[in-house]
């Protein structure tokens, strides 16, 4: 936290008045949101080098492409600590977790999916894969790893009984079926969760894999539990 505060101090030339840390998400990385006055910015820290790297690398390359990712005002790498933007609290999931399929939310749905398409095209053409983490491309490992982490982390653990060897089996024929389609696009894990921030009405995206280079089944992921009339108003031009 020290290491923090004197950071924001550096970059506005102000103490912070207020540090208040946010609830730890999937990653290892973790964020407070320091205030001063009107000042308000996210804190990061994290102590994978790596990752930060391509978190920083990525997003710097986004915001030069005129991509909705939150700006970095100061970093230092070899503490693992950073300053970016504050999107504030609101987000895609705040606006619609109540009425998730009214006729006043398929504006705000039509516009996160065009941002969201926006950075997996765009993006593509604007970063150095060398600086994808944890792999430059989302491979066999990779879908590997994804595989055995909900064999792991879901089966095992709520004692669901299954053959192992057939879902073995299951694995890699899903995996050698995934490899036959093109691998040039930039994958990012935010798909999976549709977390979104919205700022002024527009949407910014902030927690992102430092992935790349493999197609992503975007209709299949919005369309998850959507009535079908939804869906199809979704991914239809005006």
């Amino acid at each position: 936290m020290a290491l923090l505060a004197k950071m924001f101090e550096d970059w506005c030339g102000h103490e912070p008045q207020q540090i208040v840390f946010l609830p730890q998400s999937g990653s290892y990385r973790s964020y407070c949101r320091i205030r001063s006055g009107s000042i308000s910015v996210l804190g990061a820290c994290n102590r994978d080098a790596r990752e930060n790297d391509a978190f920083l690398t990525f997003s710097k390359s986004f915001r030069k492409e005129g991509l909705p990712v939150p700006a970095i005002y100061a970093e230092n790498l070899s503490e693992g600590v950073y300053l970016l933007e504050d999107l504030g609290s609101n987000t895609l999931f705040d606006l619609v977790k109540d009425r998730p399929f009214s006729e006043e939310l398929i504006p705000i749905y039509k516009k996160s999916l065009t941002k969201l398409v926006d950075l997996q095209i765009k993006g593509k053409d604007c970063i150095d894969y060398q600086k994808c983490y944890p792999r430059a491309a989302f491979d066999r490992d990779s879908m590997m790893w994804d595989l055995n982490y909900f064999k792991y982390y879901f089966l095992k653990l709520v004692r669901i009984p299954f053959d192992e060897q057939a879902l073995e089996n299951d694995f890699r024929t899903l995996v050698d079926y995934l490899l036959q389609e093109r691998s040039d696009y930039f994958y990012f894990v935010i798909f999976k969760r549709l977390i979104l921030w919205f700022l002024k009405e527009n949407p910014f995206l902030l927690t992102i894999r430092e992935d790349a280079g493999a197609p992503y089944n975007m209709i299949r992921l919005a369309c998850f539990s959507m009535p079908k009339h939804v869906c199809q108003r979704l991914f239809v031009r005006n």
